[in-house]
């Protein structure tokens, strides 16, 4: 939603039909154009070359990784964040297997520039709402 509202033109691909159905109720109630699409990426992902910005929230494949980094156009940048296994609060995936090593996602992502890195656990004395996140912000280079 707020890439659309910024004005750029934005797809957004779930495999969950209800959350693309809401997606869509949203996207009309903000006269905003979202192109939406119950798909599967890992047997349909991106095309390589196809985008100028990538973003990913709450969800890891790995296997996926290199072909979300080849779907960048030079110069595009990736935003990526999911839940890591040092975890402060209740939320996220049950299973270890789908949350993050320590510093795994910056491994993921070697051979782009990374622009931001952020990985939060029990770091801090109060949880926020970073807790059990990491995420990073990195590019392809030109």
């Amino acid at each position: 939603m707020f890439l659309a509202r910024s004005g750029l033109e934005t797809h957004a691909w779930d495999f969950s039909a209800v959350a693309i159905e809401r997606l869509d109720e949203e996207a009309r109630k903000n006269e905003l154009e979202i192109q939406t699409q119950v798909r599967d990426v890992l047997v349909h992902p991106p095309q390589p070359d196809s985008f100028d910005l990538v973003l990913v929230s709450c969800f890891l494949e790995r296997r996926l990784v290199p072909r979300l980094m080849r779907a960048l156009r030079p110069g595009g940048m990736i935003f990526y964040q999911t839940f890591v296994r040092d975890v402060y609060l209740n939320r996220g995936p049950s299973t270890e297997e789908w949350r993050l090593a320590p510093n795994e996602l910056l491994h993921l992502f070697q051979g782009l520039q990374v622009r931001y890195y952020r990985e939060d656990g029990k770091i801090f004395s109060a949880p926020t709402e970073l807790s059990d996140l990491a995420m990073i912000v990195a590019s392809r280079r030109s």
